[in-house]
């Protein structure tokens, strides 16, 4: 129990950091919704609840936001080789689950909107994760845009540990010690995509919103354009100009902090955050302390 609430806090530290220490941009913390401008927020989902990403679809929808359809648009903005449309925004999902096809995918399309996903290779296919066939149906339909995980989950500022996600770490832990490079793990990651998928990779997400100085360079050299952080100092949003290696996301939380109808006040965010994890700690205390099966014949 201990082990999964770290994790927890682990993965959502930077998020407390963004609020506590206001490091988010305005339009999340201010109470008076400010303009976006020319800024271009990123969110981050990764399991996908079918209620509540349509309640953010729609918010999105009926307040006049589009969304990117690739992380080649978004960099195609950032280095000003198109023009910068206000009200635009980027989705992105992590690790590759099941719930990307089941779930976001029909509403995504439904919402003539689309989004970035970021995948493990070596998760796909297990239980809970997409499959290869799911993944070639979603590039090909135009709506999902599937970029790098890494090849195995690992935490740039940790390497080479695998991050938790699921069980598949645990049933990855034989096969990845044979490449525990960090130039070989992004090198086969983007290739073992590309070859699946017939598309180009050149788009890194950091498997726990959190990459190195050391990371950074590796993907250059391993022919990435882009990398994709959480909470990075000083950016809130993205500008024209920025450094596309250090693309900062939020927490799809804060899409109801866009400016617009119906606008989410942060108090009853940051309330419904508390209850869905304090509703998630008394599952694994009574997870842990349930007696095991005992074995008939």
């Amino acid at each position: 129990m201990f082990r999964a609430i770290g994790e927890r806090y682990r993965k959502n530290r930077w998020d407390l950091q963004g609020v506590l220490l206001r490091r988010y941009p305005d339009f999340v913390l201010d109470k008076e919704a400010a303009s976006l401008e020319t800024g271009i927020p990123v969110f981050v989902f990764h399991a996908v609840e079918r209620g509540r990403l349509e309640s953010q679809l729609r918010y999105l929808a009926e307040n006049g936001y589009s969304t990117l359809r690739s992380a080649d648009e978004l960099l195609a903005r950032l280095r000003g080789e198109q023009v910068a449309i206000p009200r635009s925004v980027l989705l992105t999902f992590d690790d590759g689950l099941e719930s990307l096809s089941t779930a976001a995918f029909p509403l995504l399309r439904a919402y003539n909107m689309a989004a970035v996903a970021f995948i493990v290779p070596e998760f796909i296919g297990l239980p809970g994760f997409c499959t290869w066939e799911q993944l070639r149906e979603l590039h090909e339909s135009g709506v999902i845009d599937a970029q790098s995980h890494t090849l195995f989950h690992r935490s740039a500022p940790h390497w080479p540990r695998i991050v938790p996600c699921l069980d598949a770490a645990e049933r990855c832990q034989a096969e990845a010690r044979r490449s525990p490079s960090m130039a070989d793990d992004y090198r086969l990651a983007r290739e073992r995509i590309e070859d699946r998928l017939r598309k180009p990779v050149r788009h890194l997400g950091y498997p726990d919103y959190d990459g190195t100085a050391e990371s950074v360079a590796v993907s250059r050299q391993t022919g990435y354009v882009s990398n994709f952080w959480g909470l990075v100092q000083g950016r809130g949003v993205n500008q024209p100009g920025d450094d596309s290696f250090h693309t900062a996301r939020l927490l799809d939380d804060y899409i109801f902090r866009l400016p617009g109808r119906g606008r989410r006040s942060l108090a009853s965010i940051l309330a419904d955050k508390w209850r869905a994890n304090s509703a998630r700690r008394l599952r694994l205390r009574a997870a842990c302390a349930s007696p095991p099966p005992v074995a008939t014949s």
